[in-house]
């Protein structure tokens, strides 16, 4: 089935839901490919609620839609869990030269069968423009490291998020680490964007004076070893009053405030 619905809602957030099952707008499917896989999916955009579950890999991944209208904000929470067998995977567009061949995020999903997508942390766009990428790891390979200094306020900070092989992640300051460090403690994949938001229990102290600018927002975290919760912060178009949300800390003005791994 043509999914025009969820193309459109990906361009606009760039997120994506590609299902195996083939559902229509508030129905529940479940299809079987074997008797060893089981994939339920629900959708409903009328209300907001998204849903696939394949229990045989330990993969389930929850959507939920929000609106503050008080605060003109509109977002989506996805809760990720994954399993050692189904960890979470990062693709590149083109990773023999990710200066080119941009694609929207939902392409790169369906050309590799993905449930779920967000935008990264762009560095391709970055090095396109000959700006700093940040220090980038993937797949273990440390691809470049020119960053800034630590505590810097440009945008974005190139504060990293350091993904593990035991399903675990961590954010670091932008030079905290060099491209080797990451790989000897066990980086697989390192995104470059910041600034980062919460570490051990603690917000970033820059956000109490910085970053309150109001813009469409992408943020992910940590609950526990492979699972991850994603906050995507829509701004809608210009004849209609929402427009992000800011990162000031303390303030009941950003959708992720009390959401903190």
């Amino acid at each position: 089935m043509e999914r025009a619905g969820v193309r459109h809602w990906a361009l606009v957030m760039a997120l994506t839901l590609l299902f195996t099952a083939g559902v229509s707008c508030g129905a529940v499917s479940e299809s079987t490919a074997d008797n060893s896989a089981v994939e339920t999916v629900v959708e409903n955009s009328d209300s907001g609620y998204w849903l696939y579950e394949n229990q045989a890999q330990g993969v389930r991944i929850e959507i939920h839609r929000y609106e503050d209208k008080d605060q003109t904000i509109l977002w989506y929470e996805a809760d990720l869990q994954f399993s050692a067998e189904s960890p979470i995977e990062f693709l590149t567009a083109n990773a023999e030269d990710p200066v080119k061949g941009f694609v929207y995020p939902e392409k790169l999903a369906r050309d590799n069968g993905a449930v779920f997508a967000i935008n990264d942390d762009q560095f391709g766009y970055h090095l396109y423009n000959h700006k700093k990428s940040g220090i980038i790891i993937r797949n273990k390979a440390a691809l470049y490291s020119a960053t800034r200094e630590n505590g810097n306020l440009g945008w974005p900070t190139l504060d990293t998020a350091a993904f593990f092989g035991d399903g675990t992640m961590r954010v670091y300051q932008s030079e905290e680490l060099t491209p080797q460090q990451y790989v000897d403690i066990g980086a697989q994949t390192v995104l470059s964007f910041g600034p980062w938001l919460v570490r051990d229990g603690k917000t970033n102290p820059l956000l109490t004076r910085y970053f309150k600018t109001r813009e469409p927002r992408s943020a992910i975290g940590m609950i526990g070893p492979y699972h991850f919760v994603v906050l995507s912060v829509e701004r809608a178009g210009k004849t209609q009053p929402r427009r992000g949300c800011g990162m000031a800390s303390g303030k009941n003005e950003n959708p992720w405030r009390d959401r903190s791994a």
